[in-house]
Formats: C-alpha cells, structure tokens, sequence
C-alpha cells in the first residue's frame, strides 16, 4: 500500500540520474476503483505530465523505465489527488460535513490505483512527516465515493453520517 503524501514531492530517476520530481496525479473518475490516469512531473523547470506506465514504484524507488512517452495534456476536469482531493471536506448524501481529506491511499498493483482516502490523523502525521500513533486508520473506501464538486471542492458520499460507523 502506497500513500499519495509519501509520494508527492519525490524525485524520480532514469539511469540513475534524477529526472524529476512528482507534483501531483490525476486518476479517471468514471471507475470505481479508479486508476492514476497522469503523473504531473516538476522536470527542470518546466511541469510535464506523464502517462502511469512509464514510472515503476517499486523497493522505495520511483523509475522511468522508458523516457520515450508522450507528454499528456493538462486538463481542467481530471481530478487531481493533490490538489482537488487533499484537505477537502466530505459531506454525506443529506449535505453534512463529516471529515476531511488528509492522505489518499493507493494500491500499486498491475496498475495505480486508488482504493481510498484517510480521514483520521495518521493521514495528518504521515503528510507532517512525523510517523505514525498507535492509532488505527481511520480509511473510507473509493466505492463510497459518490461525486465531485469542482465549484466547493467537497466529496459527495453514497452514505448518510449515521451509516459511516
């Protein structure tokens, strides 16, 4: 299991050479476990965003294993993890805020994916840097995601407040 906050702001290296540094990545979001669909990459000095398969997250290290990919598009309707989704509220389906976003868990399998998205204060600690209480995580899994609000930037549950225990 991967967290998005342990990856944002890592360098990435091809050859043995630093090629960048992750900025943020998008995912699709008509899935319903969705997987990462863009890696945005700070490269020198200009922000370039590259397709999943061409990095492998693997013993700690993140590799290009190819730098022959084509630079994707920006646009304005992904859904960023970074940017769109951390420290954002949740609301429930009668419009209660519940929570709010502090990590976004990924799972790294044939593909990345994110499987959900940590409320509780590990998520605050790992992005802090300052390691994990003994606490368990507090997760809500990707399937009860509903929507996204791109003009309040709130998570919509399929769940009512008293339903999430």
């Amino acid at each position: 299991m991967l967290y998005l906050s342990q990856l944002l702001g890592r360098n990435i290296y091809y050859q043995g050479r630093q090629f960048g540094k992750i900025l943020d990545m998008a995912i699709f979001l008509n899935k319903t476990v969705p997987p990462v669909s863009k890696i945005e990459v700070q490269h020198g000095k200009t922000k370039i965003t590259i397709p999943p398969y061409a990095v492998r997250f693997a013993e700690g290290n993140l590799q290009l294993i190819t730098d022959n990919f084509p630079h994707l598009p920006f646009d304005h309707t992904d859904l960023y993890l970074g940017e769109d989704l951390l420290d954002k509220q949740v609301i429930d389906v009668d419009g209660r805020r519940l929570v709010r976003v502090n990590d976004v868990i990924l799972e790294n399998g044939h593909e990345l994916k994110v499987s959900g998205i940590d409320v509780g204060i590990n998520g605050i600690l790992r992005r802090l840097g300052l390691g994990l209480m003994k606490t368990k995580d507090k997760v809500l899994p990707w399937r009860f995601i509903e929507a996204f609000d791109y003009d309040t930037g709130t998570i919509k549950l399929r769940l009512r407040q008293n339903n999430l225990a």
